[in-house]
């Protein structure tokens, strides 16, 4: 029994109902966002660019938010980039992709690929020790073994650094 503000004393079981929920989406990603995740299956990254005022676009989209015109040409960039900004996440948030509780900490960056350097592309990576990670450092994305890859995001496990002759 519970007492409610009011003072009414009522039988507690009433308010607790477990019901199990599983939903499966499926949604259509559309034709550029489509052929960005299939380049991804195939261990590339394709942004597109507009015709107009030649900005990039990751991921891609099918009109320029600057110029209103249809985006145009599709290009191959990175897999290498330079981190533009970073995060160490240390507080544990879910994961829909898991599904889960995320295990921290982990880093994740802006990351300018080279390219298409008005455009960066957000991701994780391997790095993890603050006194390694630096803004400009050079990274580079590792993708899953090919027979892996499912056309998603995820395909690339995370951007490692990478040593370039000076």
């Amino acid at each position: 029994m519970i007492e409610r503000a009011d003072g009414l004393r009522v039988d507690d079981s009433y308010y607790y109902i477990t019901i199990p929920l599983h939903l499966e989406y499926k949604w259509a990603q559309g034709h550029y966002f489509e052929t960005f995740l299939k380049g991804l299956k195939q261990g590339k990254i394709l942004i597109n660019q507009c015709p107009s005022c030649g900005r990039h676009q990751i991921p891609p989209i099918n009109v320029c938010g600057r110029c209103h015109v249809e985006m145009g040409e599709w290009k191959e960039v990175g897999p290498r980039g330079t981190v533009f900004a970073f995060n160490i996440v240390v507080d544990p948030v879910y994961d829909s992709g898991i599904p889960g509780m995320r295990e921290v900490p982990y880093t994740v960056a802006h990351i300018i690929l080279d390219g298409a350097p008005d455009v960066t592309i957000y991701h994780e990576l391997e790095e993890q020790d603050l006194s390694k990670l630096k803004v400009g450092m050079r990274v580079e994305a590792v993708f899953k073994p090919e027979k892996e890859r499912e056309g998603l995001l995820s395909d690339i496990i995370y951007f490692r650094t990478v040593t370039e002759p000076e």
